[in-house]
């Protein structure tokens, strides 16, 4: 479908921006490009494009950049596709060989695919996971001393957490009244999500207190403030792989300030979302922009494997054609191998993918 002028020049300035890293001018379109059109109607075209927010300007004299809402109509009206032909065939080769191996769990077969991706795109991988759902096997609270108490759960991924809690002194911690408002507890909420334990206790709390007295408040609330710091501060709900890579791309090289936000925006995945100027569903895959301030980057993510995410990091003028086809390859990976098409089916297409790009590349 031939695109309207202006379309047809903001794909041309974006693709030209991702190859240079250099504010695109008409006379760089006019050389590169077979836009078959004047010089100044391209002027005119950037200056539209420019008042309706699609491109910037980085100093008076430059040529434009694209911005993020420029990013945004691109890829979504402009250049959507996904190709394979867009993942390197020695990455390829390196996941086949990888996941040949019948050994390997699900969480190493993402901890690896991810530091794959990760190289595979010179970006930022983040993999990302839901604890909210692990259910609850055991739960314990155990007196330490006069002044403390421990509050221990085991969920059903086999994470074991626990929390110290300094006790009143004015109030009396009675022992076998905490083993016995414990083994109740248990009884009411194992098998409960992480999620539903937490309503459990909200919900419950007057009650108990009527009941157990300063012994149920105490247990209740050093169960909840455990499960609390697991599901907001542990590190196991997200790893980055390749925080580094971000600093070849140009935009940060010779620029302390630019690394220094980068590295602050990267510190706490949890808190990548706060500093979203925009976003964008593309189907499956959700694209979001930062401000300035927060580093001025680009996050795609793809949710696997009931709500569990992984993310790539990057400056705004990625490749998004190899960002968006490598994500959804290993995540394809991923999926197969976690659910049994399985491992053998994971690394027979992979092995098939590989085999066709070689004979394509033969061809040519």
């Amino acid at each position: 479908m031939k695109l309207a002028r202006k379309d047809q020049v903001l794909k041309c300035i974006v693709e030209e921006y991702i190859k240079t890293a250099s504010p695109v001018g008409s006379e760089n379109l006019l050389k590169n490009y077979n836009l078959n059109c004047s010089s100044a109607t391209i002027r005119n075209a950037m200056a539209q494009l420019e008042k309706e927010g699609y491109l910037e300007k980085t100093h008076i004299s430059s040529g434009r950049v694209p911005s993020a809402k420029g990013y945004q109509h691109y890829l979504e009206h402009l250049d959507s596709s996904r190709y394979l032909d867009s993942i390197d065939m020695d990455f390829q080769r390196e996941l086949v060989n990888f996941l040949s191996d019948p050994t390997l769990g699900v969480e190493e077969v993402i901890n690896k695919v991810c530091q794959i991706l990760s190289n595979m795109t010179n970006m930022v991988t983040i993999y990302m996971k839901d604890n909210y759902e692990e259910k609850l096997v055991k739960v314990e609270v155990i007196p330490l001393s006069e002044d403390k108490i421990l509050g221990l759960f085991v969920t059903d991924k086999g994470n074991i957490k626990s929390k110290t809690f300094l006790l009143n002194k004015r109030h009396f911690f009675d022992k076998d009244k905490a083993a016995q408002f414990v083994s109740l507890l248990s009884e009411n909420i194992s098998g409960l999500s992480l999620r539903e334990i937490i309503s459990y206790i909200d919900a419950n709390r007057l009650e108990i207190e009527k009941v157990f007295g300063y012994v149920g408040i105490i247990s209740l609330t050093t169960l909840k403030e455990s499960i609390l710091q697991y599901l907001l501060y542990s590190d196991s709900r997200w790893k980055i792989y390749g925080k580094y890579n971000l600093f070849s791309h140009s935009e940060y090289v010779n620029d302390p300030e630019a690394i220094v936000n980068v590295l602050e925006t990267l510190s706490n995945p949890d808190m990548l979302q706060h500093n979203f100027a925009s976003s964008d569903d593309l189907g499956d895959v959700k694209i979001s922009f930062t401000n300035e301030k927060a580093g001025d980057l680009a996050i795609v993510t793809k949710t696997i494997l009931d709500n569990q995410q992984i993310s790539l990091i990057g400056p705004k003028r990625m490749n998004y054609k190899k960002v968006l086809s490598s994500l959804d390859y290993v995540c394809y990976l991923i999926e197969n191998y976690s659910r049994g098409n399985s491992k053998e089916g994971a690394v027979a297409t992979t092995q098939r993918r590989v085999k066709l790009k070689e004979r394509r590349t033969k061809d040519e």
